[in-house]
């Protein structure tokens, strides 16, 4: 072979080899793409440009300070007046209308959550357009679909005038037996035209139709939000779900009520003793101001408060197919890299310090 052609031949497989080592480094480390969710900056820590437009962390509690706030309290308004008017004799549970230092955390962190997944997805050539799927257990009357709703819609990706978006997902799995929820639920799925987002809800009991369609791997869930009366509701997200999930459950009175949190059989507890979710971190809500109207869980003029937890899953307690020793040895790992980087960037532990409380014991 003449000198020249060597020469050629030499580039071409330098190249070659060049390529598919890149590949290799961000695809094959990944795992498959359901795991492509929250690994910014994996391998360094170093910052991404999403810190240039986060609300800073002081302000996530100040619920007066962003316009986001007033909006979501108009259209949570729209829905309550839409319920009164026409199911003016339905039960209504309540929901997180009644925390607004949950909405305001919430609210934030899918905001973070989102902007880190568009900042992974813009920095891995050739990659595909990626997605983020918030999965909620008990939709109520519609708030929490409209608060994430508009979190997604007022959440700025890019330090421009440009508003790109992500492919998102809500799902919601709820019984649907009130007469009001598939009304407000098509009320809230006609109002959003925005490109990229799209709700689906699922019928039925959420203890059965949580297990059965995450383990088909129908959704690949980035936000867990457990508020059905479903007793193993948050235990089943958290199953089906990828390691640096962000898990979150309705605000209850009392941090060791017997159902969610940390009563001697609640989920949290379950989840933390078996190292399915990060050390949680908890707040206290302000107390309320008598309520105007009766709700399931209580009554009018009553004056209600509430506590609630944020955690992200680990991964340890994942129920997906049977590994080998050594892809439990390789998936441990990239777990612990996965949410190490995760809670680096959430920064809970920095989210409301004057309102934070012990974890009980």
């Amino acid at each position: 072979m003449p000198l020249q052609e060597r020469r050629c031949v030499l580039i071409a497989v330098l190249l070659y080899t060049f390529v598919s080592s890149l590949l290799w480094y961000n695809f094959s480390t990944l795992k498959d793409t359901s795991e492509l969710r929250l690994v910014t900056s994996i391998d360094d820590g170093s910052p991404t440009t999403t810190a240039n437009f986060l609300v800073r962390q002081e302000d996530v509690c100040d619920t007066s300070i962003k316009d986001f706030h007033y909006k979501l309290q108009s259209k949570w308004g729209n829905l309550d007046r839409m319920v009164r008017r026409n199911y003016s004799q339905a039960r209504v549970s309540g929901g997180i209308f009644l925390y607004p230092r949950q909405t305001a955390i919430l609210s934030h962190l899918t905001c973070r959550i989102q902007q880190e997944i568009f900042s992974f997805s813009s920095s891995i050539p050739f990659s595909r357009k990626m997605e983020m799927t918030i999965c909620e257990t008990g939709f109520g009357s519609g708030h929490s679909m409209a608060l994430f709703q508009a979190a997604i819609l007022t959440c700025p990706l890019r330090n421009d005038n440009t508003t790109p978006r992500l492919n998102t997902t809500i799902v919601s799995f709820d019984k649907f037996d009130r007469p009001y929820q598939l009304p407000m639920w098509n009320h809230l799925n006609q109002t959003i035209h925005k490109e990229g987002i799209q709700h689906k809800f699922v019928t039925g009991d959420s203890c059965k139709t949580v297990p059965q369609r995450l383990s088909l791997g129908e959704f690949h869930c980035d936000i867990l939000h457990g508020s059905s009366l479903c007793p193993t509701d948050n235990i089943d997200l958290v199953a089906h779900s990828s390691c640096g999930t962000l898990l979150t459950s309705t605000a209850m009175d009392e941090l060791n009520d017997n159902a969610v949190y940390f009563g001697p059989r609640a989920q949290w507890r379950k989840l933390r003793e078996g190292g399915c979710i990060t050390p949680p971190v908890c707040f206290q809500e302000d107390k309320l101001q008598s309520l105007n109207r009766d709700f399931v869980f209580a009554k009018e003029g009553s004056n209600i408060t509430g506590k609630f937890c944020i955690a992200v899953t680990t991964g340890k307690c994942n129920k997906g197919r049977s590994k080998s020793a050594s892809e439990e040895v390789d998936e441990k790992t990239f777990c612990s890299r996965i949410v190490q980087n995760i809670m680096s960037r959430l920064e809970l532990e920095r989210i409301c310090p004057l309102y934070r409380i012990p974890v009980p014991p």
